[in-house]
């Protein structure tokens, strides 16, 4: 699994809303972070994705933060797996490489 050095951040950022926001409990919120520290990801420098994501980013008007992780799909020619519905909905159509996934709960 490829994804841009950001992801480690991202995913702790995710599950702290759920936890502030949505009511995820503590133990479960550290379960998760626990659980994702072993997957094993290659992990690419954002610095050698940011043209190319800003690039993106202004093309089709989302965040570079999400372009970073087309960006690295595309030079890798490897699909992008989001649970991102918003963004599928609005790139999906014009990256084949694109696959949703249902988000949890």
């Amino acid at each position: 699994m490829l994804a841009p050095d950001l992801i480690n951040a991202e995913i702790g950022n995710i599950v702290w809303k759920k936890h502030r926001l949505q009511s995820l409990k503590a133990e479960d919120a550290q379960l998760i972070i626990d659980t994702f520290r072993t997957l094993d990801f290659s992990l690419t420098p954002t610095a050698t994705l940011l043209d190319e994501a800003y690039r993106l980013a202004v093309a089709h008007q989302r965040t570079v933060y999400d372009m970073l992780y087309l960006a690295l799909s595309l030079r890798e020619q490897c699909p992008f797996v989001t649970a991102d519905e918003k963004l599928v909905n609005a790139i999906g159509a014009m990256f084949s490489n694109i696959v949703w996934v249902a988000k949890w709960r």
